[in-house]
């Protein structure tokens, strides 16, 4: 578990960068082009800059293709581009409090993280770790990720380079993920909540889902015992 934080590192290092790191750097992008301020002003020429910074190579798999539906057909691209850009910047300050979250279709591309994660599962999974377990599991004992790559060991090197040799070495790989292949269940039972929209609930958020699309005003006051928790079971 310990050893996450130095696969974690490497991949912040790499080219492969997770979701809220990208959304710093493309904040940071649309700031150097001021990009920012000419949303704010709400001018198209913003709005279609906005769409081909996103669709860059740099940042396309970060963001969900429904995304890029939208302003393709919206009736108003500059009212959902400036909308997108607040997403993006609640998103990577961790701010949930924007109402339109509730329509708005989510801005991450999930299969894109998801593969990210299969990656360290099957990192994990195809690595034989027998030679960093048996040097360094019960020295690691007690101290953190920092202190425990820095052990030395009795063939030479450290428990450091004894993890990051093998992980470099598979990131040089850009195979698909085989862990997510796997069905749910499989190993072990697993719950999969989710939230459930009932009663009028659900004219509530149809409403406001339709009047986002056309770039109006949404009223989305919602009587929360219509809203349930729902869940899968596999086994």
């Amino acid at each position: 578990m310990k050893s996450m934080r130095g696969y974690m590192d490497t991949i912040f290092a790499s080219e492969e960068v997770l979701a809220t790191q990208s959304y710093a750097s493309l904040l940071a992008a649309m700031e150097q082009q001021g990009l920012d301020e000419a949303l704010d002003l709400g001018t198209i020429t913003a709005a279609e800059e906005f769409q081909t910074l996103l669709n860059s190579e740099r940042f396309r798999s970060l963001i969900n293709p429904e995304v890029f539906q939208l302003l393709r057909q919206s009736s108003n691209p500059t009212f959902h581009a400036q909308d997108i850009y607040r997403g993006i910047r609640s998103a990577a300050a961790f701010d949930a409090t924007d109402p339109n979250i509730l329509v708005r279709r989510g801005l991450l591309n999930i299969n894109g993280l998801a593969e990210q994660f299969g990656r360290a599962a099957d990192f994990y999974v195809e690595t034989d770790f027998e030679h960093f377990l048996s040097s360094c599991s019960d020295r690691s004992v007690g101290v953190d990720w920092q202190t425990t790559q820095g052990l030395p060991i009795a063939s030479g090197g450290t428990c450091g380079s004894v993890f990051f040799e093998p992980l470099g070495t598979y990131l040089q790989h850009r195979t698909p993920s085989s862990q997510l292949q796997q069905p749910v269940g499989e190993f072990m039972h697993t719950l999969i909540p989710t939230s459930v929209l009932d009663g009028q609930a659900i004219n509530v958020w149809k409403d406001a889902f339709a009047a986002y699309k056309q770039a109006q005003p949404i009223e989305s006051v919602y009587d929360y015992s219509d809203v349930r928790f729902g869940f899968i079971f596999q086994v």
